[in-house]
């Protein structure tokens, strides 16, 4: 067979592969090496071996990858006897039928030093995320990545665009990665790239590098970690706008996780919520215990339902403005009362607001009956830290002096609407606000009165 003859007859040569596959490639193997021989003597043979490798390429078996990858490298190096597009054609067949023996020169490449030759290593780890799942030998260059610097930043800047595209285009290969990948792969670029411009604050190619990571990470999460590097992120940027920014993508991120962290409860826990529902409520004590397992619950809610939490803001184009604080108590009153219903079994629970029993203002009074009929009363007073002349103080002056002192209860509730309206003191996160609260109820139990005090975040961004 005529080697610079065979390119042209390929339908010819097409049949003889298919019908005597082991004498083809015989035929094939020979007329490479002719053709590799001719060219090194030759350079007006090159020609040939490029028409050539682009018709053998369209041929399967694993034989002809034998053949491709013998001649596109030598001693796990490029050949420089051959233009590199015709190397990327071979590089993308070899990639796409999984060779082994290739997938083994990638895996090697991560502890070889590249001499430079960047742009052909970093098309060829490109091609390799796009055609290749095999987790071991994409986690093989991230790794070089992360051991080669100059080279890292190489790829990044050919291969991170702020183009949609383009942007798109990468993002998917790298949610091709494995979430431990991915997460290894993010701390170290924010231990390269700590500035705020490369963070997801920044508007940088590495800034949006992490961006898809932290993508990737969250989208194959099955827990709520993940948002603890957007808190660590909080920590170091205390510029309004960015918080904002980062309260939003925390946002983002529980929303994104919400819809695929639960699970089912397990048949130990049924029974547990089962038997612990159908206790009867006899005494302000037992209410009392209920009312703060319920609150709980309603935290949890405005964490994973964004419409229920935007029912407690009035929401424009710009900063979110908390509704007043009757306005929420509004809201939480129909946030309580199928709680209550469903858990006091055969029991008539009443919340609402407004005045009851000579209470004046009280906020709530949740009322139940016992098996004797007769009526069990707590009493909640809310306040959000907005009132900031009063939210120190309404706990005595108003839930305890007023309300309690006064009345037959002797159980009550302190509701703090927490929307970190303290910038920096002893109420300026909503956990030194919960310690705060509950000292302070401690400290007002007093002559036969028992107070506890919940914060409810409401916040877009709960801590």
């Amino acid at each position: 067979m005529v080697a610079n003859k065979t390119a042209k007859c390929s339908a010819l040569l097409k049949l003889f592969y298919t019908k005597t596959k082991s004498k083809t490639n015989e035929a094939i193997k020979f007329n490479v090496k002719e053709l590799v021989f001719l060219k090194l003597e030759n350079e007006e043979e090159n020609g040939n071996l490029q028409d050539f490798i682009d018709y053998v390429i369209c041929l399967e078996g694993q034989e002809i990858n034998e053949v491709l990858h013998s001649v596109i490298l030598k001693n796990n190096k490029f050949s420089n006897e051959l233009n590199k597009n015709t190397i990327y054609k071979v590089v993308n067949k070899l990639l796409k039928e999984e060779y082994e023996p290739f997938l083994e020169n990638i895996r090697l490449w991560k502890k070889e030093h590249i001499n430079g030759d960047y742009s052909t290593f970093g098309r060829v780890f490109s091609s390799t995320f796009s055609l290749l799942n095999n987790q071991d030998v994409l986690g093989s260059i991230v790794q070089k990545f992360m051991d080669d610097s100059d080279f890292e930043d190489y790829f990044i800047e050919e291969n991170v665009s702020t183009e949609k595209t383009e942007r798109e285009n990468f993002c998917y290969k790298v949610n091709k990665l494995n979430k431990k990948t991915c997460e290894e792969w993010l701390a170290h670029l924010d231990k390269r790239y700590s500035t705020r411009e490369n963070s997801i604050l920044g508007e940088s190619k590495i800034a949006e590098l992490k961006e898809y990571l932290l993508s990737n990470i969250i989208q194959k999460s099955n827990d709520f970690e993940i948002i603890n590097y957007y808190y660590t992120l909080k920590s170091k940027h205390k510029d309004n706008e960015d918080i904002s920014i980062i309260n939003f993508e925390i946002y983002k991120a529980k929303e994104s996780l919400s819809q695929r962290c639960w699970q089912p409860l397990t048949p130990k826990q049924l029974l547990y919520v089962a038997k612990r529902d159908k206790l009867p409520i006899e005494t302000e004590k037992q209410l009392h215990k209920l009312m703060m397992r319920k609150l709980p619950e309603i935290q949890e809610l405005l964490k994973v339902n964004r419409t229920v939490l935007n029912r407690l803001w009035h929401l424009n184009d710009e900063t979110p403005i908390h509704k007043s604080e009757n306005e929420i108590s509004d809201e939480i009153k129909e946030l309580l009362i199928p709680l209550l219903n469903k858990i006091i079994v055969n029991r008539e629970v009443q919340v609402f607001k407004g005045e009851k029993s000579g209470l004046g203002s009280a906020d709530f009074q949740i009322d139940a009956f016992n098996k004797r009929g007769d009526q069990i009363t707590v009493i909640v007073e809310a306040k959000g830290d907005f009132h900031r002349r009063e939210i120190k103080k309404s706990m005595q002056t108003q839930l305890k002096d007023n309300y309690l002192d006064r009345n037959p209860s002797n159980h009550g509730i302190y509701l703090v609407y927490f929307t970190k309206e303290y910038k920096r003191g002893e109420i300026a996160t909503h956990q030194k606000a919960t310690t705060f609260f509950e000292q302070q109820a401690n400290k007002l139990s007093t002559n036969g009165h028992q107070i506890k005090s919940f914060v409810l975040d409401i916040t877009f961004a709960q801590e």
